[in-house]
């Protein structure tokens, strides 16, 4: 089997052979430019998004506490001056209202999941924003050049998050993010494959572990490693931390403000 890479539109080729959902053969490809590997026809998505949180994905609250302390400091430290923000493909609303109640006046959008927390605080794709997230997204996409090219038109600076492929790339068994219990990720990235994405986009990806912000110049290597570190980032959130709009937007709710 041979296909054009999502990431590069390099050729690819068959790396590896699995079972998604416990039932459906999958073919894995991958690139001879960039080493990406993906699935070319994951023709069980349908299924897979029955529900659009998969129930395999129990880190889900942890890592938006994770994140809202890591995303707060990317800010701070690189982009002081952005006040709009935009969850993109936002899940359960989790993040925004952690972002929110730290300062950031985040606003949620995703049209296959419900917003449990974040309502009422949606926001448009037909509007602009001086900050997008996307978290746990670029993995879902089987066309990853059409949606960072969306982003790209949504703010001028994007903050995604996924897990690069190792090398030597492992087989689909070896590796736990190929996640075939859900069916739901099909693209898996090298550094040098995200690059070449952000390109065709006039971006440049900077890299801190699993956290990459898609901006117009490069971000400092070590300034970014230390804002992504989890340790870093829970000691230094304080720092990065604005008045909450906890009550504010209690009030914008209730027409009163809390006790």
């Amino acid at each position: 089997m041979s296909s054009s890479c999502p990431a590069c539109l390099g050729h690819c080729t068959l790396f590896a052979s699995a079972t998604v959902l416990e039932k459906y053969p999958a073919e894995y490809v991958r690139c001879a430019n960039c080493g990406s590997v993906h699935i070319p026809d994951p023709y069980w998505l349908d299924e897979a998004y029955t529900e659009a949180i998969a129930s395999t994905d129990i880190g889900l609250a942890a890592r938006a506490i994770d994140l809202s302390q890591i995303v707060s400091l990317v800010i701070t430290t690189f982009f002081r001056g952005a006040s709009r923000f935009l969850d993109y493909a936002g899940g359960n609303g989790l993040l925004v209202r952690l972002m929110r109640d730290r300062g950031f006046a985040f606003a949620w959008n995703d049209p296959f999941a419900t917003n449990l927390f974040a309502r009422p605080f949606e926001g448009s794709l037909d509007a602009t924003y001086d900050l997008v997230t996307a978290i746990e997204v670029l993995e879902h996409l089987t066309d990853p050049h059409d949606t960072v090219g969306k982003l790209c038109g949504l703010a001028p600076v994007f903050i995604a998050t996924t897990e690069l492929l190792p090398e030597p790339a492992p087989h689909p068994n070896d590796w736990w993010y190929y996640s075939l219990g859900s069916g739901q990720h099909v693209t898996f990235y090298t550094r040098r494959g995200l690059d070449l994405l952000a390109a065709r986009h006039g971006r440049r990806v900077s890299n801190g572990g699993n956290v990459h912000v898609f901006a117009d110049k490069p971000l400092s290597p070590l300034l970014l490693r230390l804002a992504t570190s989890g340790q870093v980032s829970r000691s230094l959130t304080r720092l990065s931390r604005r008045p909450s709009l906890l009550r504010e937007d209690y009030q914008s709710l209730t027409g009163q403000l809390p006790n």
